[in-house]
């Protein structure tokens, strides 16, 4: 049987009847074809599936390995003073990206928590979102309230914020500490449900503590070298939740501590996106915990270092990426367009072009004008041809992705009603990104066989935005 013979309704069917931890020649055997064509789509078919963690050469089910997982929050002063619980990134490691964290069903003593709303600046509520990575607070923000729309386009640390939050009236004693913790555990992963008991100081093993942030140190750094720059930061928390196994499991710190304690990991925001980075060597003790100052380069959007792509283009009201503007530009080489002010507008909307001394956009415009030129001056037609039908269906997604997210923007409605899009849309697009990213390396050269296969998995996901998009 040839490879392309093999649907992948069949494939799933076969993945589900597999036990947990299972290898691509166990699945192969399993679909009666060991031939390396086969073996080589399973590969690139599983590497991307976000339901799966993977080691070595064996798949491990996300749900199956999270269930009945046990992890710590410790709220702060603030919190405990309002008997009220930010979930911001406390939940991101431990449930699906489709899940919003303020949606997430928290269970105390078998009764549901009631959910309340807050507002303060977003310099005061920064840090409960920091390992959501720069790039996805804004867009989460937004979804949380209507009232916080304007954050997409400009943001800092005096803006007000509209929060929905959890109430923790019932679950707090009379005089919480510093140091009490919540426990959650998690009962469903995919329906975001959660239980919760509550741990005070006193029953938590400063011994313990340290070596939970150890064993996060490994996991994180095992991450790091893995993945590299790739993931943002709540992919590269799960992961390290899945590569810290048994030693991350008793929930004897939580991840806000191990910002305060690690020694070894810190936030960076000397990127393209902000992520998890090894301190070197010989870089003097720093807590990982960023400073003020950071924390402005981090959340400011109008003001980030002109030399930053990303989030000059999430200044002028775009969610593209590096890599989507890569694949943009590459298209324009295959098609020969190569006024690259067309270019532009099809990127940025005419307003780009308009009237007015505006420094990000000149440095925008600077930015493309010379990844144009490299491409335009590298570009290898007789190798990209093959590719470049497929980048354009992308494309013609993201675009659509684009003209959403606007729209959502510019319409006033209530963004209450869009909030589970917006993160389903967030996975979805990310997914779409690691098949640009692959497109766009010119070492990367598939057969038919390879190139239909990732014109299947893109087809699955683009159809599955389109039935989000439709929804509004």
């Amino acid at each position: 049987m040839k490879n392309t013979d093999i649907s992948t309704d069949r494939i799933e069917d076969a993945i589900a009847e597999l036990d947990d931890g299972f290898s691509i020649s166990e699945l192969a055997a399993k679909l009666d074809n060991r031939s390396q064509a086969l073996r080589d789509r399973l590969f690139r078919l599983l590497d991307g599936d976000e339901r799966f963690f993977s080691d070595g050469d064996r798949y491990f089910r996300r749900e199956k390995f999270l269930a009945r997982y046990q992890f710590a929050v410790t709220p702060d002063d603030w919190e405990f003073t309002n008997r009220i619980l930010v979930p911001g990134h406390r939940f991101s490691p431990y449930l699906p990206a489709e899940v919003f964290p303020s949606e997430a069903e928290i269970l105390w003593q078998g009764k549901a928590l009631e959910r309340r709303e807050v507002t303060a600046p977003l310099g005061h509520l920064f840090h409960y979102h920091l390992l959501l990575g720069s790039e996805g607070i804004f867009e989460h923000l937004a979804a949380e309230h209507p009232a916080n729309a304007g954050l997409l386009r400009h943001a800092d640390t005096n803006a007000q914020v509209t929060l929905s939050v959890y109430d923790l009236s019932s679950v707090l004693p009379a005089d919480p500490e510093l140091g009490d913790a919540l426990i959650f555990t998690v009962e469903d992963y995919s329906q975001g449900r959660l239980s919760l008991e509550y741990r005070d100081a006193a029953r938590r093993s400063d011994a313990d503590r340290k070596a939970w942030v150890a064993a996060a140190d490994r996991a994180v750094t095992r991450v790091i070298d893995r993945f590299g720059e790739y993931p943002d930061v709540p992919e590269q928390l799960t992961w390290a939740v899945f590569f810290g196994q048994k030693e991350l499991k008793n929930a004897a710190a939580s991840w806000d501590e191990y910002l305060r304690l690690t020694k070894t990991i810190y936030v960076s925001a000397d990127r393209d996106h902000a992520l998890l980075a090894k301190i070197a060597a010989d870089t003097e003790s720093q807590n990982a915990e960023p400073t003020p100052e950071e924390v402005e380069q981090l959340l400011s959007i109008s003001d980030t270092p002109l030399r930053d792509p990303a989030k000059l283009a999430a200044s002028l009201n775009s969610s593209l990426s590096p890599i989507e503007i890569d694949s943009f530009i590459l298209d324009a080489c295959y098609a020969r367009e190569l006024d690259f002010s067309d270019l532009f507008r099809r990127l940025f909307g005419a307003g780009l072009f308009s009237d007015g001394d505006d420094p990000r956009k000149a440095a925008l415009l600077n930015y493309l004008e010379e990844r144009a030129e490299h491409f335009q001056e590298n570009y290898n037609r007789a190798d990209d041809e093959i590719k470049a039908e497929l980048r354009a269906m992308i494309l013609e997604g993201v675009q659509r992705r684009c003209d959403y997210l606007s729209e959502i923007a510019d319409s006033g409605t209530d963004l209450e009603l869009h909030r589970e899009n917006i993160a389903k849309i967030s996975a979805f697009s990310r997914q779409l990104e690691m098949i640009l990213k692959q497109l766009n390396d010119p070492a990367f050269v598939p057969d038919e066989t390879g190139l239909q296969n990732l014109n299947d998995t893109a087809e699955k996901l683009l159809d599955a935005l389109d039935e989000l998009f439709s929804q509004r």
